[in-house]
């Protein structure tokens, strides 16, 4: 319900009241108190349930930011400036991403395993493989990466993949545990692309959940795609 079925309800049962009130034949004069009061409670009513309905306040937000996204307010420029109940992560991510997804790559280390092949002389030959540890972001064009410090763990071989595909040998430059942040830096070209300087004043609480959005959207296709491939590989061994 919004403000204009609201008003638009009163309106009707206050103009009844009036047309009851003014015509003195009408049978309904002698409860026109009683009418009045329900008048008043139905008011009060209504005004409750539109101020504290989740329901209404949705609405009312969907439309607020309706309007952000197509340009017609003019209170807000930008999605961040928005007060933060009144937008949700997806939007964010809308406005960001764009705008910074050149800028992130993906952060690998090699790991020895063992081959399922059987070396001639006994045991098995030993491969090395890339496995994704996680994602940072480029800050500079010296080719600084901000990542967490968890997601290098204790790997000393890095490497850096761009969004092109070309891969990067990475050093670590430090890393503090505790506030769980780390900077590698790879000697950069142009795939390496800075991400855009954020306003630092308009960030508000909460926008660190972006990453976390970003990387189960990310974990999610990954899974659907080993899925799909689990399922093909059952298929051609039937």
């Amino acid at each position: 319900m919004t403000k204009g079925d609201l008003y638009e309800i009163i309106s009707i049962y206050m103009d009844s009241l009036g047309n009851w009130e003014s015509n003195e034949n009408s049978v309904m004069g002698p409860y026109f108190s009683i009418l009045k009061f329900f008048g008043v409670i139905l008011y009060f009513g209504l005004f409750h349930f539109y101020c504290f309905s989740p329901t209404a306040r949705t609405e009312e937000t969907e439309l607020e930011i309706q309007e952000i996204l197509s340009g017609e307010s003019d209170r807000h420029s930008s999605l961040l400036r928005y007060p933060k109940n009144k937008v949700r992560v997806h939007h964010i991510f809308e406005e960001v991403y764009p705008s910074s997804s050149a800028s992130s790559v993906s952060i690998l280390a090699e790991k020895t395993t063992k081959s399922r092949f059987l070396h001639s002389k006994g045991g098995h030959f030993l491969e090395k493989v890339l496995i994704t540890l996680g994602y940072g972001i480029v800050l500079n064009p010296q080719g600084y990466i901000l990542t967490n410090a968890h997601v290098i763990g204790t790997y000393d071989h890095l490497l850096v993949k761009s969004k092109s595909g070309k891969s990067y040998e990475a050093v670590i430059i430090g890393q503090d545990k505790k506030i769980d942040l780390a900077i590698l830096q790879v000697t950069p070209d142009e795939d390496i692309v800075p991400v855009e300087k954020l306003d630092y004043y308009t960030l508000q609480r909460g926008e660190a959940a972006i990453r976390k959005y970003i990387n189960a959207k990310i974990q999610i296709k990954k899974n659907r795609e080993s899925n799909q491939s689990k399922s093909k590989n059952r298929t051609s061994d039937l």
